[in-house]
């Protein structure tokens, strides 16, 4: 049975977890187990990743801070994803970016959407480059439109779309999806 890391505790990997219980041996890390927005931390979550056959980063905040949005967003996955590289980690890595990536501002946008939108165009044009590289492991991110979730005010496409893109990816050579 393949194991499963799931960074995040929102709904997305909650939702993904409960589908997937009698699929995978499946270890979530929580934002209450790892504050991501310190090294040290994601130093000691890099190395339990690196033993996973599957690495699924779904941690993501909107708010108004600023630095917590990107730490979270993009900070925190980036230098994962770099910490796997460098241990040569031979699994599949798939980060949940957002669609948000793709038109990142507008006229009268507020600073937090600016952020929010900006960190996750980071963290999947970090991703795009990491594609790219001559790196062991593969690497995959993930760029869903608004879904229901807290997050969206239970606004946008089912969560089960996004939860079965997820598991679409784990099962094929996919290295960019955007729905």
């Amino acid at each position: 049975m393949k194991t499963v890391a799931l960074i995040g505790g929102g709904e997305l990997a909650q939702a993904w977890q409960r589908k997937n219980l009698n699929n995978y041996d499946i270890e979530l890390f929580t934002h209450e187990q790892f504050d991501l927005t310190q090294k040290k931390q994601c130093d000691q979550l890099a190395n339990l990743l690196s033993q996973k056959d599957v690495v699924i980063i779904t941690a993501g905040v909107y708010d108004n801070d600023l630095w917590n949005m990107w730490m979270v967003n993009y900070v925190a996955p980036a230098y994962l994803v770099g910490q796997l590289i460098e241990k040569k980690y031979q699994g599949k890595t798939i980060v949940v970016s957002s669609n948000a990536a793709n038109w990142t501002s507008w006229p009268d946008i507020s600073l937090s959407r600016l952020t929010y939108n900006e960190s996750k165009h980071a963290i999947s044009s970090f991703l795009y480059g990491v594609v790219q590289g001559k790196f062991c492991g593969t690497y995959c991110v993930l760029e869903p439109s608004k879904f229901q979730s807290k997050m969206s005010n239970h606004q946008g496409q089912p969560i089960e779309q996004v939860v079965d893109a997820l598991d679409y990816v784990i099962d094929n050579n996919v290295w960019n999806l955007k729905f």
